[in-house]
């Protein structure tokens, strides 16, 4: 997987707990580009864009590996820190042991 494609890159894995007991995965996929921005959307207020790239040139999205679920976000702590938030959360992180 490439950064330019749909599918993103994978930097970061992680698991969280289904009804508090089954171990799920959950990954924070980089893309080049907001992935999330639908240039024909009619919803979409005027003049808006897709979102800004973060300072590394990426934006950072959440995936349940079977859909995404979040983002995008300028950096992975961002995308972290919104995950760890969440009723299903916190996760449990590969960089954090």
């Amino acid at each position: 997987m490439a950064i330019d494609d749909w599918k993103g890159e994978v930097v970061l894995r992680g698991t969280w707990l289904y009804d508090g007991e089954v171990q799920k995965p959950v990954l924070i996929v980089a893309r080049n580009f907001d992935h999330s921005f639908d240039p024909d959307d009619e919803d979409n207020e005027p003049g808006a864009g897709p979102m800004s790239l973060g300072p590394d040139g990426r934006l950072y999205s959440l995936s349940f590996v079977y859909a995404s679920v979040g983002g995008p976000w300028q950096t992975v702590a961002e995308a972290k820190a919104w995950a760890n938030s969440q009723a299903w959360g916190p996760v449990k992180w590969e960089d954090e042991g």
